[in-house]
């Protein structure tokens, strides 16, 4: 369990860190780099960040591969073309791609 809540946490740091602000024309992550640069010190919100466990990026990669070669969401299908080629996943790598990719569409309404 802690290491989905850990990979749950930075995803939604991430989703939230890419998204726009009404009218902004640069994402919050932008953003925030230009006030830690101005401040000369990382705003709370970048110091909060949440760190991904070193042993949990690879699934993070994994899932951005995933989600760039998927046309929305990410199917069973995908998830079945991907380990054609690069090998079988676990029922829990399956399960975290599938919530991560929910969180994603959440993030994006």
């Amino acid at each position: 369990r802690r290491l989905a809540d850990n990979i749950i946490a930075y995803a939604r740091w991430e989703f939230w860190a890419h998204g726009y602000d009404e009218g902004a024309t640069a994402n919050r992550l932008d953003n925030l780099r230009q006030v830690e640069k101005s401040l000369g010190r990382a705003p709370k919100e970048l110091a909060d960040r949440p760190e991904l466990l070193p042993k949990l990026r690879y699934l993070w990669e994994m899932f951005l591969d995933l989600r760039a070669a998927s046309e929305s969401s990410i199917s069973y299908t995908d998830i079945v073309c991907y380990q054609q080629i690069y090998g079988s996943l676990s029922p829990f790598e399956v399960d975290i791609i599938r919530l991560l990719d929910n969180l994603a569409k959440e993030a994006r309404q």
